[in-house]
């Protein structure tokens, strides 16, 4: 049986100008959720908007020893490792599938496209939202 874990210790992206990690998920930790992989990832705003400790295993940023117990954690309870990531890739399936993210972009453009700003409301990025 193969086991695997993805560890991700950086910020995923960032927004030029703003200084800060948060601003997108970055893909790689998409492909991860679809794969079923369990990810292990620095405690970031942007994650924490797309996944709960329920689904990725989260270690505080820069903070090598909180990195270890989450590694250990995994290594003791690979079981546990592999529910998170189900249900991680089970949200990824309700809330990130093409239809709804059509609708979520048509409705953005549509707004820019009226010359109106688009802002993501504070905590739905990411989320369901219709």
């Amino acid at each position: 049986c193969a086991r695997g874990v993805l560890v991700k210790s950086r910020a995923p992206w960032r927004f030029a100008g703003t200084g800060s990690g948060d601003a997108l998920l970055a893909g790689r930790y998409v492909y991860d959720v679809v794969l079923g992989i369990p990810v292990v990832a620095s405690d970031l705003p942007t994650l924490r908007r797309h996944f709960s400790a329920d689904e990725v295993l989260f270690f505080r940023a820069g903070d090598p020893e909180s990195l270890a117990e989450a590694l250990a954690g995994v290594a003791g309870d690979y079981d546990a490792a592999l529910a998170r990531a189900a249900s991680a890739h089970d949200r990824y399936r309700k809330e990130y599938d093409w239809e709804r993210q059509a609708r979520r972009y048509t409705g953005m453009l549509e707004l820019l496209a009226a010359g109106t700003t688009w802002t993501a409301p504070a905590g739905l990025v990411g989320r369901a939202d219709g």
